[in-house]
């Protein structure tokens, strides 16, 4: 038998022998459905039917009897060796295989495979594991060719699957393996199916077999597995060499079959096949010649396709650029400088004019360039300042970290020496030791406390000290967004000038030209008279050229401007204040942002300190309460036994006597 001519991995399972009784079963309960095991992945209508069942509704193999057998479509007669199907001829044992009776998986079935394959590894039959000892959930490889198959299904449960064989079935579709996602190894050669698909979450596939099926067309259905090594796709009904395109996304692609498909010719498809996979080694069941492989590599269409996709890669690499630089500025507050200068046309007419004018569109191409790398520059420096002081705060918190765990320590010194004598006087069971240690516990709060306090001081001074530098910092930041300000204002102000002048010189020339137009006119039209005549027989009459023609003929400046000096100078005053508010707009806002953020870290901080001083104050009370609760039961119960030993001895006093 023939799978494609993929080199077949090692047999992987785990030795579960020992292991009785399967997980879940038939009739998993109703809380249990959303987790079924492997056992309980078949339907119930599919465990009530015989291995073999007939196909209720999909006729495309023949007709079936009530016996589950096919009839009608394929011949009976033995002597035919060939017979027809959907307009393909197929040999007699493909028709024999597509007359069996057809079978559906269920457990019954996969526990056999699971024992057949294990057999091939025990030198011992007795050291078989019995199908019912199998555990389901643990197979990683699955064994079901030739058995009449037509549909993929009951496989849920079966994620530890790395290979899966469905050779030499009848299975028309490839459905219900999105779940497989550690399938390595697929094997579904021999059967009838048309179209690739359902493999997208297949990722990890490493050798798919696709060989002998009825496929015309590869499509989009292998893109995603980019990890293949071995694929096949010999014996199909491919015709069309293009789509071979799709084998420059297997990077790691070794072996490849596309023999005995309807491309035009086989060195074509070849010579495509090595100039797309560069590592192929071989192709066709045959070794690639390394010379061929060269040459291949020289072919234009691979040479195109190196260029696109280097372009490709280019624009890749630049949008992923774009959205670091993206994710940067949003982190530091500064994403309002990111597309500023796309915002500044927003309502702004004139440019909405006079963007397909070549004059304009050269003024503002060169007006962008500069405005672009003013704010790019300084959106670097603002980053840096940013990056400057996220280290200022790292060093903030380490020295406060610092100062507070020195006086942590302290403290934890000052409560296991009382906590010592806690203990002893507790032992003494002596009043006069107790009270003792009862007062102290007053001494330990006072001096609890006072660290505390030394401890919430020394804070309080570097937080004084980190607010004054981010204070400074805040400044100098809003001081270096005004001058960013001024200079975009001022390269806007520098841009509407030239504008102006632009306008100026049109609208004059123009002015001027049809002054001209109308003196040249008068004079044309003198010379052009006698000869200006109605023809007898209704052809057509000279035309004299009107003023507005002249003038456009020989303008050749900006469009529309001729006559409108006024209108465009009012719509070159408004776009410039609309820029400066757009520009003015983004400062407040990073302004605001800046001010709020600086302000939120100050409340931040103080909050936290707040917290942390009332909770710790909190822990001294709770602890110096709780030893003074113990203190005074303990207290009683040492008066108590004096008081009892003291009326015991003056009973005992009496007697002696």
């Amino acid at each position: 038998m023939d799978t494609s001519g993929l080199a077949n991995p090692a047999m992987r399972y785990r030795n579960t022998r020992g292991s009785v009784g399967v997980p879940g079963g038939r009739g998993v309960a109703a809380d249990e459905s959303s987790q079924l095991t492997p056992a309980a992945a078949f339907d119930d209508d599919d465990l009530t039917d015989d291995l073999t069942h007939t196909p209720a509704t999909d006729n495309t193999h023949g007709d079936h009897d009530d016996d589950g057998n096919d009839s009608g479509n394929l011949s009976n007669d033995e002597d035919d060796e060939n017979a027809e199907f959907d307009g393909t001829l197929i040999d007699k044992s493909e028709r024999d295989r597509w007359s069996a009776p057809r079978k559906v998986i269920n457990e019954a079935m996969i526990r056999k495979a699971v024992v057949d394959e294990l057999a091939t590894h025990y030198d011992d039959p007795d050291d078989i594991p019995k199908p019912e000892e199998i555990q389901l959930e643990e197979v990683t490889t699955l064994v079901l060719s030739f058995m009449s198959i037509d549909r993929i299904n009951n496989l849920v449960g079966f994620e530890n699957l790395i290979k899966l064989q469905l050779d030499n079935n009848c299975i028309t579709k490839i459905e219900n393996l999105d779940h497989l996602v550690n399938l390595e190894w697929l094997d579904l050669s021999f059967n009838m199916i048309t179209v690739i698909e359902g493999l997208d979450n297949l990722t990890k596939l490493t050798d798919l077999s696709l060989y002998s099926n009825r496929i015309e067309r590869i499509g989009n259905g292998l893109n995603n597995l980019v990890n293949l090594e071995c694929l096949s796709l010999g014996h199909n009904l491919l015709s069309d060499t293009s789509e071979l395109a799709v084998l420059r996304r297997f990077k790691r692609l070794r072996m490849i079959t596309l023999k005995e498909n309807q491309f035009p010719a086989d060195e074509e498809y070849r010579n495509l096949a090595l100039a797309h996979a560069t590592e192929l080694r071989y192709i066709d069941y045959e070794p690639v010649d390394a010379a061929k492989a060269s040459e291949a590599k020289k072919m234009e269409i691979n040479i195109e396709y190196e260029k696109r996709e280097e372009s490709e890669q280019k624009a890749l690499e630049a949008m992923k650029a774009q959205l670091e630089e993206r994710k940067r500025m949003q982190e530091a507050g500064l994403e309002p400088l990111l597309d500023l200068g796309a915002r500044l046309v927003e309502k702004d007419e004139l440019h909405a004019r006079l963007i397909d004018d070549p004059a304009y569109r050269e003024a503002w191409d060169q007006y962008m360039i500069k405005f672009e790398s003013v704010v790019a520059e300084e959106r670097k420096q603002f980053y840096k300042r940013y990056l400057i002081r996220k280290a200022a705060e790292a060093t903030f918190q380490n020295a406060l970290k610092k100062v507070i765990d020195g006086k942590e320590e302290e403290l934890m010194n000052l409560i296991e020496t009382f906590n010592h004598r806690y203990k002893l006087s507790i032992r003494s069971r002596q009043p006069e030791v107790i009270e003792a240690c009862m007062q102290s516990v007053t001494e330990l709060s006072d001096s609890l406390l006072e660290l505390e306090t030394l401890s919430l001081k020394q804070a309080r001074k570097l937080m004084e000290e980190y607010m004054e530098s981010c204070r400074k910092e805040s400044q100098d930041w809003t001081q270096t967004l005004n001058a960013l300000s001024r200079r975009l204002v001022d390269l806007d102000a520098e841009f509407t000038a030239q504008i102006r002048r632009q306008i100026t010189a049109a609208t004059s020339a123009a002015e001027g030209e049809e002054d001209a137009g109308d003196e040249k006119e008068g004079d044309a039209a003198d010379a052009i008279e006698p000869n200006v005549v109605d023809s007898m027989d209704g052809s057509k009459r000279r035309q004299r050229p009107d003023a507005a023609t002249m003038a456009d003929n020989n303008a050749g400046l900006n469009m529309g401007l001729q006559g409108e000096r006024e209108s465009y100078t009012t719509l070159v005053t408004n776009a410039h204040d609309a820029h400066i508010m757009v520009i003015d707009r983004t400062e407040g806002i990073l302004s605001d942002g800046e001010a709020s953020r600086h302000a939120a870290q100050m409340e931040q901080l103080v909050r936290r300190e707040q917290t942390r001083r009332r909770q710790r104050v909190m822990e001294i009370y709770t602890l110096c309460e709780r030893y003074m609760t113990s203190l005074a039961k303990e207290l009683e119960a040492a008066k108590a036994e004096r008081s009892a030993s003291a009326t015991s001895g003056a009973l005992a006093e009496p007697s002696t006597r």
